[in-house]
Protein backbone atom coordinates (compact mmCIF):
# COMPACT_ATOMS: atom_id res chain seq x y z
CA UNK A 1 0.00 0.00 0.00
CA UNK A 2 1.52 3.44 -0.67
CA UNK A 3 0.75 6.17 1.79
CA UNK A 4 1.63 9.82 0.92
CA UNK A 5 2.96 11.68 3.75
CA UNK A 6 4.14 15.24 3.68
CA UNK A 7 7.54 15.68 4.65
CA UNK A 8 6.70 17.75 7.38
CA UNK A 9 5.20 15.07 9.27
CA UNK A 10 8.00 12.27 8.96
CA UNK A 11 10.16 11.40 11.91
CA UNK A 12 13.53 9.90 11.47
CA UNK A 13 13.12 6.26 10.24
CA UNK A 14 9.75 6.46 9.21
CA UNK A 15 8.93 4.60 5.45
CA UNK A 16 6.87 6.50 3.55
CA UNK A 17 6.13 4.98 0.06
CA UNK A 18 4.58 7.90 -2.64
CA UNK A 19 4.92 8.13 -6.24
CA UNK A 20 7.04 10.98 -7.62
CA UNK A 21 5.14 13.76 -8.08
CA UNK A 22 7.02 13.76 -11.74
CA UNK A 23 5.79 11.14 -13.22
CA UNK A 24 2.29 9.55 -11.32
CA UNK A 25 -0.69 11.01 -13.50
CA UNK A 26 -2.32 10.96 -10.01
CA UNK A 27 -0.21 13.88 -9.49
CA UNK A 28 -0.98 15.08 -12.35
CA UNK A 29 -4.69 15.72 -11.64
CA UNK A 30 -3.52 16.80 -8.30
CA UNK A 31 -4.32 13.60 -6.34
CA UNK A 32 -0.85 13.39 -5.04
CA UNK A 33 0.71 16.27 -3.45
CA UNK A 34 4.21 17.78 -5.06
CA UNK A 35 5.68 17.34 -1.18
CA UNK A 36 5.75 13.51 -1.34
CA UNK A 37 8.62 11.68 -2.28
CA UNK A 38 9.81 8.12 -1.50
CA UNK A 39 12.26 7.74 1.81
CA UNK A 40 13.76 4.58 3.40
CA UNK A 41 14.90 4.10 6.85
CA UNK A 42 17.55 6.38 7.11
CA UNK A 43 15.70 9.50 4.92
CA UNK A 44 17.57 8.85 1.79
CA UNK A 45 15.16 8.59 -1.48
CA UNK A 46 14.93 4.76 -1.93
CA UNK A 47 13.13 4.28 -5.13
CA UNK A 48 14.96 1.30 -7.30
CA UNK A 49 16.24 2.62 -10.67
CA UNK A 50 15.39 0.18 -13.51
CA UNK A 51 17.83 -1.89 -15.35
CA UNK A 52 18.81 -0.68 -18.89
CA UNK A 53 16.56 -3.22 -21.53
CA UNK A 54 19.22 -5.86 -22.51
CA UNK A 55 19.20 -5.45 -26.24
CA UNK A 56 20.51 -8.31 -29.12
CA UNK A 57 21.45 -7.71 -32.94
CA UNK A 58 19.06 -10.35 -35.13
CA UNK A 59 20.63 -11.98 -37.60
CA UNK A 60 17.47 -11.68 -39.65
CA UNK A 61 15.85 -8.71 -41.33
CA UNK A 62 12.94 -7.16 -39.63
CA UNK A 63 9.59 -9.00 -40.79
CA UNK A 64 11.80 -12.14 -40.42
CA UNK A 65 12.67 -11.83 -36.75
CA UNK A 66 9.36 -10.90 -35.95
CA UNK A 67 7.76 -14.18 -37.31
CA UNK A 68 10.66 -16.43 -35.92
CA UNK A 69 10.02 -15.15 -32.06
CA UNK A 70 6.37 -15.17 -32.44
CA UNK A 71 6.84 -19.08 -33.77
CA UNK A 72 9.51 -19.39 -31.35
CA UNK A 73 7.08 -18.38 -28.86
CA UNK A 74 4.22 -20.00 -29.80
CA UNK A 75 6.07 -23.05 -30.27
CA UNK A 76 6.80 -23.08 -26.37
CA UNK A 77 4.04 -23.38 -25.66
CA UNK A 78 3.44 -19.23 -25.25
CA UNK A 79 0.65 -17.04 -26.25
CA UNK A 80 1.46 -13.77 -28.23
CA UNK A 81 -1.34 -11.77 -26.02
CA UNK A 82 -0.63 -8.39 -28.18
CA UNK A 83 1.13 -6.91 -30.83
CA UNK A 84 1.83 -2.80 -30.97
CA UNK A 85 2.92 -1.87 -34.41
CA UNK A 86 4.56 1.51 -33.11
CA UNK A 87 4.96 2.43 -36.99
CA UNK A 88 2.03 2.09 -37.73
CA UNK A 89 0.65 4.26 -34.94
CA UNK A 90 2.67 6.67 -35.53
CA UNK A 91 1.95 6.71 -39.44
CA UNK A 92 -1.77 7.35 -38.13
CA UNK A 93 -1.03 10.54 -36.58
CA UNK A 94 1.19 11.90 -39.60
CA UNK A 95 4.16 11.00 -37.86
CA UNK A 96 6.91 8.56 -38.68
CA UNK A 97 9.77 5.96 -36.48
CA UNK A 98 11.41 3.13 -38.03
CA UNK A 99 9.88 -0.20 -38.16
CA UNK A 100 9.06 -1.39 -34.07
CA UNK A 101 6.57 -3.62 -32.74
CA UNK A 102 6.21 -4.80 -29.29
CA UNK A 103 5.62 -8.08 -28.97
CA UNK A 104 3.42 -8.83 -24.97
CA UNK A 105 3.61 -12.76 -24.94
CA UNK A 106 3.87 -15.17 -22.07
CA UNK A 107 2.59 -18.51 -20.38
CA UNK A 108 0.24 -17.92 -16.85
CA UNK A 109 2.16 -21.17 -15.68
CA UNK A 110 5.12 -19.10 -15.69
CA UNK A 111 4.45 -15.82 -14.08
CA UNK A 112 1.43 -16.19 -12.08
CA UNK A 113 3.26 -17.72 -9.53
CA UNK A 114 5.23 -14.28 -9.29
CA UNK A 115 2.25 -12.69 -9.55
CA UNK A 116 0.82 -14.32 -6.35
CA UNK A 117 4.26 -13.54 -4.49
CA UNK A 118 4.56 -10.08 -5.73
CA UNK A 119 1.28 -8.47 -7.16
CA UNK A 120 2.46 -5.63 -8.61
CA UNK A 121 4.27 -7.45 -10.70
CA UNK A 122 1.28 -7.67 -12.58
CA UNK A 123 2.71 -4.21 -14.25
CA UNK A 124 5.68 -5.76 -16.01
CA UNK A 125 3.94 -9.41 -17.07
CA UNK A 126 2.76 -10.63 -19.25
CA UNK A 127 6.12 -9.80 -20.71
CA UNK A 128 7.08 -8.25 -23.71
CA UNK A 129 10.26 -7.80 -26.13
CA UNK A 130 10.81 -5.17 -28.37
CA UNK A 131 11.59 -5.93 -32.62
CA UNK A 132 13.27 -2.54 -34.01
CA UNK A 133 15.04 -1.98 -37.38
CA UNK A 134 17.80 1.19 -36.32
CA UNK A 135 18.93 3.54 -37.88
CA UNK A 136 21.47 1.88 -40.27
CA UNK A 137 18.84 -1.04 -40.94
CA UNK A 138 19.86 -3.62 -39.16
CA UNK A 139 17.31 -5.48 -36.53
CA UNK A 140 17.44 -4.96 -32.71
CA UNK A 141 15.21 -6.94 -29.89
CA UNK A 142 15.34 -5.66 -26.53
CA UNK A 143 13.52 -6.95 -23.54
CA UNK A 144 14.00 -6.04 -19.58
CA UNK A 145 15.65 -9.08 -17.89
CA UNK A 146 13.11 -11.34 -15.54
CA UNK A 147 15.95 -11.33 -13.07
CA UNK A 148 15.85 -7.13 -12.29
CA UNK A 149 11.77 -7.53 -12.64
CA UNK A 150 11.46 -10.23 -9.98
CA UNK A 151 14.73 -8.71 -8.04
CA UNK A 152 12.78 -5.21 -7.81
CA UNK A 153 9.39 -6.84 -6.78
CA UNK A 154 11.72 -8.39 -4.25
CA UNK A 155 11.14 -11.58 -4.39
CA UNK A 156 13.90 -14.43 -4.31
CA UNK A 157 15.96 -14.74 -7.90
CA UNK A 158 14.73 -18.47 -7.90
CA UNK A 159 11.33 -17.07 -8.78
CA UNK A 160 12.74 -15.55 -12.26
CA UNK A 161 13.61 -19.49 -13.33
CA UNK A 162 10.22 -19.79 -15.80
CA UNK A 163 10.76 -16.45 -16.69
CA UNK A 164 14.80 -16.82 -17.84
CA UNK A 165 13.40 -19.13 -19.79
CA UNK A 166 12.08 -17.07 -22.20
CA UNK A 167 15.20 -14.84 -22.75
CA UNK A 168 16.97 -17.82 -23.63
CA UNK A 169 14.46 -18.59 -26.41
CA UNK A 170 14.65 -15.11 -27.84
CA UNK A 171 18.25 -14.97 -27.67
CA UNK A 172 18.71 -18.36 -29.29
CA UNK A 173 15.91 -17.32 -32.09
CA UNK A 174 17.98 -13.70 -33.19
CA UNK A 175 21.40 -14.95 -32.52
CA UNK A 176 23.87 -14.36 -35.91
Amino acid sequence: MQIPIPRSAMKAGALVLALSADLSPACAAGQIDHDHQEYGMNGATTAIPAAAPQELLSADDYPTTLTRLVGAFEAAGMTVFARIDHSAGAAAVGLSVPPATVLIYGNPRGGTPAMQAAPTLALDLPLRVLVRQDEAGATRVAFHSALELVRRAGLPDQMAAPLLKAEALIAATVKP
